[in-house]
């Protein structure tokens, strides 16, 4: 059963890497193309590169915001600071999943 599960996968990566790609444009259509439609392509490419860059950084202070609220709420009683937070700025953590508990 290993050795099909290491087949399957060994033929699912080599059918991935058989397209190389310019500016996101696969290599084929890249040649084909005309110097004005290159320039437009790699301009569509710059702009989702700093999209991305940008997202990734709203992302990553998303996830330290969260880490920070966290941390503020799940601090022991002896290191509680309330002078700055209540405990309703914490029920959003505490909130219950499930439908009926």
């Amino acid at each position: 059963m290993k050795m099909l599960y290491s087949l399957l996968l060994l033929v699912v990566l080599v059918g991935c890497g058989g397209t190389r790609a310019i500016y996101g444009v696969p290599e084929e259509q890249w040649n084909l193309m005309k110097e004005q439609e290159r320039q437009a392509a790699i301009e569509r490419f710059k702009r989702q590169e700093e999209i991305n860059a940008q997202t990734r950084a709203q992302a990553k202070k998303a996830r330290e915001d969260a880490d920070e609220f966290a941390n503020k709420c799940h601090e022991t009683d002896d290191e509680v600071d309330l002078s700055d937070s209540s405990e309703s700025d914490c029920e959003v953590i505490t909130r219950r999943k499930w439908l009926f508990w």
